[in-house]
């Protein structure tokens, strides 16, 4: 006896779990760098040789005020400071993108199609061996 002769068929299906990875876009990183002009005071102790004269009166002047001492002073040799202002490397930074992994456990509620066979005594539900 065939069984498929003239009848239908009933298809049963199952929701199955896509594991398939996607990637989207989550943030956006952007940089740049900024020059920043800032004044520094420094204070360094510079030396200079002078030659001083003095010039001392031993004869009261005409006022009759007491007797006076004139100084004159040249400037010999004097420090000069040079300075130069040169850019160090502080800090080296690199930036690119690495991958981590990490586990998301997942809890999903699938839904599968079951038969269910309809009689006038209500309804039964199950699988059919043949």
């Amino acid at each position: 006896m065939d069984h498929n002769q003239g009848g239908r068929k009933l298809l049963l299906r199952e929701e199955v779990p896509d594991l398939r990875l996607h990637w989207i876009p989550t943030e956006e990183v952007s940089w740049h760098t900024e020059t920043i002009t800032e004044e520094k005071m420094i204070k360094i102790p510079v030396r200079r040789e002078e030659l001083v004269i003095e010039r001392k009166y031993l004869i009261p002047d005409e006022a009759g005020t007491d007797l006076r001492v004139e100084s004159t002073r040249y400037v010999l040799r004097e420090e000069r400071l040079h300075y130069q202002v040169r850019p160090f490397d502080i800090q080296t930074v690199r930036i690119d993108k690495r991958s981590v992994q990490g586990f998301h456990p997942t809890e999903v509620t699938l839904k599968k199609e079951i038969l269910a066979l309809k009689s006038n005594e209500g309804i039964a539900t199950g699988t059919v061996n043949g």
